[in-house]
């Protein structure tokens, strides 16, 4: 079901894409403060990795798409056995270029997110919906971003506060 999702997700940006005469692509990487206790008390903060794409419908309005990455390793508390864990995060929502030569964006959607943890006692994973906000600004190649996250697995919020920086590629 998840592969799905994300394949439908891809697919539908690109076919947005080829029908856009202006579009951006951009690479990013940066640092993620979860905001959920048992994330952050195991895994703590983190690096994420990933990569998006803006569909201009205009000249301060453009459609985004966005996957994030992270994964790192950690113990358990009690018995100090190893546990292995990676976030998927897809985001799909819009973004409102206020000063067009400045490059300064405000943006929203909404937030898949698919928790994976691998451990010596089982396996989990689970998948949750919610929303993303951001700000930031995008001149030239340079991207530079501050994003919230909040998305609900169980009762834990897999999401956080990003800073996240780089490229973007216009096309």
């Amino acid at each position: 079901m998840k592969r799905l999702f994300i394949f439908i997700t891809l697919f539908t940006i690109a076919a947005i894409a080829v029908q856009a005469d202006d579009f951006r692509i951009n690479l990013i990487g940066g640092y993620k403060l979860p905001e959920g206790t048992a994330v952050k008390d195991i895994y703590g903060n983190n690096i994420v990795f990933g990569a998006g794409i803006d569909v201009f419908l205009s000249d301060s309005f453009s459609l985004s798409g966005e996957y994030l990455f992270d994964s790192d390793n950690a113990k358990t508390q009690v018995t100090k056995e190893n546990l292995d864990i990676t976030i998927h995060h897809i985001h799909l929502g819009g973004k409102y270029y206020a000063f067009e030569s400045s490059g300064i964006f405000f943006g929203a959607g909404g937030a898949f997110v698919s928790l994976d943890e691998s451990a010596p006692f089982g396996d989990f994973d689970d998948t949750g919906f919610g929303f993303y906000l951001e700000t930031g600004i995008n001149f030239s190649m340079f991207l530079l971003k501050a994003q919230y996250e909040f998305a609900e697995i169980g009762d834990e919020n897999a999401g956080g506060f990003s800073v996240l920086a780089g490229a973007s590629f216009e096309l």
